[in-house]
């Protein structure tokens, strides 16, 4: 199946489905059903997430699958065909999303896709689901798979290594494996997993120089704790004199506790350090993000406003930081403009966006933005169309009550459901039949469950 390298217009039903809007789950189930397989298809088989790591659509289309009663075998035949193509990148989410009808026990798939243990690229990502269905003949079967894949207990030992063989699905798969149950039983470390540092037992005591003296890559999160509550204004140019690329995970430690100190004096420091080192490593320009928004809004904003739009994207995302920390109203048209420029390509700006519209999370009922209802509207990217719902929600309660809460109900997103869940009014059949459904799902999120049940409580 040929890859699209672009999405469907925003208003069309294809299109909506790409991006995982509510509007395109209450379209497709009133249309003929033949018709919405071959979106459904088409979505599921053109992975149209600009993140997959963190866009969520496997259960927002096994929902609708199970919605439409899909049958399962185009998708079973496009795994076939294409789970070994370039690394097996084209299926994973034609995975997830059988995945995700196994454990909800739609029709055969949990039947069909324990065969693809034995020898699909993403065997790993479905077994939660296929354990989760209550069946011990097919938990026999997948363990049996999982031994035959390894044979030898070297590339056993090797496979398993990554997991938390305390954890499911291994605890459930360990009943019918004795290999399985043997690995468990061993003293073992996790792979990819670096061994952390223990600090001395007195660290609290040390002085700042000591701690950063102290600091290196396998300890830097845990000193990065501690320097927090040690750092007194008198630190500040032991700090600053600690900060090098030379010497990247102790300038990380360094930084952390200039944040704390948050004096104004860094200022100009900070700046030329920011702007004079284009090399730096993104932790470190993390750390000084942190230390930037830490001093007074009324001496970042002013550099914020002035290189919103420069042509170097690491000034630019500095003032995108400094905004979704301190923005005012004064700075909303800045914003506006600055949204509706970005979303001419929300693929290459696709953070710039989330940042952008974070901003409004410090603007409480400034009145409907037109530029937000655009990205809710038109943005690829789920996870910042939650963003833009949760910022009209706080930019104008009324609005999102009116225009997006029912919609997001049927959101691809959790987390925009449970907003949705928190906020809809119940004036209609449909959103009360939504909302109770939401509250009894077994699958769904555990938040999104509670917000359901509280607001059906309420009434």
């Amino acid at each position: 199946m040929p890859k699209q390298e672009k999405h469907a217009d925003p208003d069309s039903l294809l299109g909506q489905l790409q991006r995982g809007r509510g509007e395109a789950y209450r379209r497709i189930v009133t249309i003929p059903k033949t018709q919405g397989w071959d979106l459904l298809l088409d979505c599921i088989c053109n992975d149209p997430r600009l993140d997959s790591q963190v866009e969520n659509r496997a259960e927002y289309y096994a929902a609708l699958v199970i919605e439409t009663d899909m049958e399962l075998e185009p998708m079973i035949q496009y795994v076939l065909a294409y789970d070994q193509d370039e690394q097996g990148w084209n299926t994973p989410l034609a995975v997830e999303t059988l995945g995700e009808l196994a454990k909800r026990g739609y029709k055969d798939s949990a039947c069909r896709l324990s065969d693809y243990v034995g020898w699909g690229q993403w065997w790993d990502w479905i077994l939660n689901n296929l354990c989760a269905v209550q069946d011990p003949a097919l938990h026999r079967g997948i363990a049996h798979r999982v031994e035959a894949r390894y044979p030898e207990e070297s590339q056993l030992e090797e496979a398993l290594a990554w997991f938390n063989l305390e954890d499911e699905p291994w605890l459930t798969l360990a009943r019918y494996s004795a290999r399985i149950s043997d690995l468990r039983s061993r003293p073992r470390r996790l792979s990819g997993m670096p061994e952390e540092q223990r600090l001395p037992s007195n660290a609290s005591s040390f002085t700042v120089g000591d701690l950063l003296a102290l600091a290196d890559k396998k300890n830097r999160h845990k000193v990065r704790k501690v320097i927090k509550q040690a750092v007194k204004l008198s630190d500040l140019n032991t700090l600053k004199d600690a900060v090098s690329l030379e010497k990247p995970f102790i300038s990380d430690v360094a930084l952390a506790g200039i944040a704390q100190l948050g004096h104004p004096s860094v200022l100009p420091w900070l700046i030329g350090l920011w702007s004079g080192n284009p090399e730096m490593p993104g932790f470190l320009r993390a750390r000084m993000c942190e230390a930037f928004v830490a001093l007074r809004p009324e001496l970042t904003l002013p550099l914020a406003r002035e290189r919103l739009h420069h042509p170097d994207w690491h000034e630019r995302h500095l003032a995108e930081e400094v905004f979704e920390a301190h923005a005012t109203p004064d700075d909303i048209p800045l914003l506006r403009n600055a949204i509706m420029d970005a979303l001419q390509d929300d693929c290459e700006n696709c953070y710039r966006i989330c940042n952008l519209i974070q901003a409004f999370s410090n603007l409480p009922n400034c009145g409907p933005i037109p530029e937000l209802m655009s990205v809710f509207v038109r943005f690829r990217y789920s996870y910042g169309r939650g963003r833009a719902a949760a910022a009209i929600h706080v930019a104008s309660p009324d609005f999102f009550v009116e225009s997006v809460a029912e919609e997001c109900l049927w959101d691809c997103e959790a987390t925009t459901r449970a907003l949705a869940a928190k906020s809809t009014p119940l004036e209609t059949a449909a959103e009360r039949a939504r909302l109770d459904g939401l509250a009894s799902d077994l699958w769904e999120d555990e938040d999104v469950r509670t917000e359901a049940r509280l607001r059906v409580t309420k009434g």
